[in-house]
């Protein structure tokens, strides 16, 4: 039997990330079967992520860490320094629907209290996520590795994009119908913050034929900043509704730790470099925001702590 090597086995993981990089499964409209084109923006370029660029053009986005022994520290998060045109973007739409069908918000002046325009924020950002999915079940088939665990993965990311298939075929249905009754949006004006986020929530501890989906963005406009939040009545859990009422406490500051509860949560968000004057205390802070989310949405990890709280226990996790 051959030693194992770390160094080969996250070798062969870094070549499948490279070779999934990027790669795309045709339109995510229903129905179409036309190629995606490579950058399908989650928000436009003008004027919201150039608003938040440097000089150079570039934004900072955050992305999962992919840990390499032989380069990568052993935080959660990376953080990268990109050109606007590849911020938040995805090879998700043809060219056709990517402009026609966003289109109404696209448009300068558009009306971000119409709520078929609010659903059209929240398509983009839930075939993002679909997208991320397929991507990783792409990722593990590449791999080649054998054996239960991989197996298991691939049958969870399988059934995983099905209900993802679901809840995108059904969100795309409202979007064709009149009647919006079922949805909830509240758009609130915040202090303006140098950060355009378009992502949604998903609670995957009650898995359904349709995922539960909290929806979230943030909007820097030229004085101010605007957060949209939504979700479907039908399809969003208890969690995600204390998440959704919880932000009134927020919606006058800019302090930074109550930001960081809002993009520990989110994958899909860029900043201005300015945002940022500490990129390792950032991150740190960041992951340690995450940390504490984890615990607190998933009880059954209190059994190994006694069942301790965490309120009385946050000075663990500094």
């Amino acid at each position: 039997m051959e030693d194992f090597s770390l160094i080969d086995f996250v070798d062969t993981l870094d070549a499948s990330r490279r070779k999934v990089r990027g790669i795309s499964f045709g339109c995510s409209c229903e129905g179409c079967k036309e190629k995606a084109i490579d950058k399908s923006h989650l928000l436009q370029q003008n004027p919201f992520i150039y608003s938040i660029a440097d000089e150079k053009k570039k934004v900072y986005q955050f992305s999962d860490n992919e840990i390499h022994p032989r380069t990568s520290g052993l935080s959660f998060s990376k953080l990268q320094k990109i050109p606007v045109d590849r911020a938040l973007c995805y090879p998700l739409f043809c060219a056709k629907h990517d402009s026609e069908l966003f289109k109404p918000i696209e448009t300068k002046g558009f009306d971000i209290e119409d709520i078929k325009n609010q659903l059209l924020f929240c398509y983009r950002s839930l075939c993002a996520q679909r997208y991320l999915e397929q991507k990783s079940l792409a990722f593990y088939k590449e791999n080649g590795f054998e054996g239960e665990f991989y197996e298991s993965q691939i049958m969870a990311s399988h059934y995983v994009i099905e209900i993802y298939n679901n809840t995108v075929k059904a969100l795309w249905n409202d979007i064709q119908s009149s009647d919006l009754n079922d949805y909830m949006f509240k758009v609130v004006t915040m202090p303006r913050l140098p950060i355009c986020l378009s992502d949604c929530i998903i609670d995957d501890n009650d898995l359904c034929d349709i995922f539960n989906v909290l929806y979230i963005h943030l909007l820097p406009f030229e004085r101010e900043s605007k957060l949209i939040l939504g979700y479907h009545k039908s399809h969003v859990s208890n969690n995600q509704i204390d998440y959704y009422d919880s932000w009134r406490l927020y919606y006058s500051t800019t302090d930074s730790k109550a930001i960081n509860g809002l993009l520990a949560r989110c994958k899909n968000w860029c900043c201005s470099p300015s945002y940022i004057q500490d990129e390792d205390y950032f991150v740190e802070e960041l992951d340690i925001e995450r940390v504490k989310i984890h615990i607190k949405e998933n009880c059954m990890l209190f059994t190994t702590l006694d069942c301790i709280s965490i309120n009385d226990n946050d000075d663990l996790l500094e």
